[in-house]
């Protein structure tokens, strides 16, 4: 598997959210849910900066709740996530 950089570690993360359904209101995801996947070696990589971008950039917004922080897609992105997923998603090298 090729090298992964910032872009596309993102678009991985959106889609994780985009494919389970994860909309503000209609359901959250634990930072420890979001990450699970990924190789162990990026985890603290997304925990701390990827995760971070993404909150900054608005296309997740965060949840406090008893047991944790809670993520979710915002939707008002909609149309910047669907296209940072279409363009940096990764995608095996046989499908085409």
């Amino acid at each position: 598997m090729p090298k992964l950089n910032e872009k596309q570690i993102m678009a991985d993360l959106l889609y994780k959210f985009y494919n389970l359904g994860r909309w503000k209101g209609h359901g959250h995801m634990s930072i420890e849910d979001a990450v699970r996947g990924f190789p162990s070696h990026l985890v603290g990589y997304i925990k701390k900066k990827v995760i971070k971008n993404l909150v900054k950039e608005g296309f997740l917004l965060i949840t406090k709740h008893a047991y944790g922080i809670g993520l979710s897609l915002n939707m008002s992105k909609l149309k910047e996530i669907e296209y940072m997923i279409e363009r940096y998603h990764f995608k095996d090298e046989f499908q085409k």
